[in-house]
């Protein structure tokens, strides 16, 4: 895997990452690439988002599965968006709305596409 980030200094940060297996292990089962990015909006509040591309490779050139944790059968290549807003409200408690919605190449794929909403909140002493 592989990372890189870059602080433009004013709020705004801006990442990606890489990382292979070209389908040999039960890890990433192929190659997924990723683009982050934040922008501080107060001192307190963060908004941030990212998209992801996913290449399953966890065939042989025969059509085999790679190993016995997969679904056969089908490519979970696809993409996935994701954007949120993290919020510290007080120092110790964060709340993290966070919206991400996955898209299949294959349409059947895991039971197709989706978009699910999740809330974190972080209570920490």
């Amino acid at each position: 895997k592989v990372r890189a980030d870059y602080d433009f200094g004013n709020g705004f940060k801006f990442g990606g990452w890489y990382m292979a297996d070209n389908g040999d292990t039960d890890y990433v089962k192929g190659h997924v690439w990723a683009v982050t990015a934040q922008y501080q909006l107060t001192e307190n509040m963060l908004l941030f988002g990212g998209y992801a591309d996913y290449a399953d490779q966890y065939y042989d050139n025969y059509g085999v599965c790679g190993g016995s944790n997969t679904a056969c059968g089908s490519d979970n290549s696809g993409e996935t968006w994701t954007v949120g807003l993290a919020w510290n409200i007080v120092p110790g408690l964060l709340i993290q709305p966070e919206y991400q919605a996955v898209s299949f190449d294959d349409k059947y794929a895991n039971g197709g596409n989706y978009g699910q909403f999740s809330l974190r909140i972080v209570r920490s002493f």
